[in-house]
């Protein structure tokens, strides 16, 4: 089956450009989600800005496959003293999200929120949020829960440590699986790029690395069409190390990169959110992934971007 290209697709990679090289772990899924929902609310040069970075919403995202459990969930938080605009709370309502009263001056809140995100995330990710400020007034959040089994299962018998190589070059020995069997693969003069199938195939995870040295291969939007479409089955062998993904992200840098600096100058153009006199809102932009991948985005209003929890394949 041939790897998805759509504008969310387009999006994660631009923000991964933006970042730059060394490590990232982030759900551009869940990033695009949460923009998209604000983006109902948004007018002027906000919503303009929201439109040309974010394009369509692009097809929902749901699997019917015994070997994938995938969960999907976004919910919005609001102080008593504030009330949405009606038409933003039915679009919010359509696109699933869970809209619920919060009093941020408790001293609970918090963990009212990361309740939330322990549920949806199958206890993987319990705590997303320390603290809330007295003049903290919504709280958005979109959480995602992936567990798959690989088509072709990784035999356990011949999981063993190999040297892994660092950035720095130095190497460390890591349990490296082994597979004769994968559903697609790529090469030309710059990357090889391998695809590996949940379940019946409809999902997948594709690695690209480059053919020579420890730099991070440039994949613009045009250059990930290319590999896509370039995957076909070929026979081999492939050593894959088990791994465990870190990150802590500043997402308003990139975010600004990417044309939305509009989205955290103070007022926003957030006047279709709120009804009456609403909150001053700017967004500030914070991103920590632990143990798989979740962001996080600070604004005031706070606007919370869970992400993907991924688990290993069996």
């Amino acid at each position: 089956m041939p790897v998805a290209t759509n504008p969310v697709t387009g999006f994660g990679l631009r923000l991964l450009e933006q970042l730059g090289p060394g490590p990232a772990a982030f759900s551009p899924l869940s990033v695009h989600a949460c923009l998209a929902t604000l983006r109902q609310g948004a007018s002027g040069e906000t919503r303009e800005a929201l439109d040309a970075v974010l394009g369509d919403d692009g097809p929902p995202l749901a699997v019917e496959d015994p070997a994938i459990r995938l969960a999907l969930a976004q919910a919005l938080w609001l102080d008593p003293r504030h009330r949405l605009v009606p038409a933003f709370a039915e679009a919010a309502a359509r696109r699933g999200v869970d809209c619920r009263a919060l009093d941020f001056a408790d001293p609970g809140a918090p963990a009212q929120v990361n309740a939330w995100a322990a549920e949806r995330t199958e206890g993987m990710i319990r705590e997303i949020v320390e603290r809330f400020h007295a003049d903290d007034v919504m709280a958005l959040g979109d959480a995602a829960y992936f567990e798959g089994s690989w088509t072709t299962p990784f035999a356990r018998e011949l999981t063993a440590p190999a040297p892994f190589t660092r950035p720095d070059g130095s190497t460390a020995l890591t349990p490296v699986m082994h597979t004769g069997a994968a559903d697609g693969y790529f090469e030309d003069e710059e990357v090889q790029a391998v695809r590996l199938a949940y379940g019946a195939g409809e999902l997948a995870f594709v690695a690209v690395i480059a053919r020579e040295g420890l730099d991070t291969p440039a994949l613009p939007e045009a250059r990930w069409a290319e590999i896509a479409a370039g995957l076909r089955e070929r026979p081999g062998r492939l050593a894959l190390p088990r791994l465990q993904l870190a990150a802590s992200l500043e997402l308003r840098p990139q975010l600004e990169g990417l044309g939305l600096a509009a989205l955290f100058r103070g007022g926003g153009d957030f006047d279709g959110m709120f009804e009456g006199p609403g909150p001053e809102v700017a967004v500030q932009g914070e991103a920590r992934d632990r143990v798989g991948q979740f962001g996080r985005i600070h604004a005031r209003p706070v606007v919370l971007v869970p992400g993907v929890e991924p688990v290993p394949g069996r």
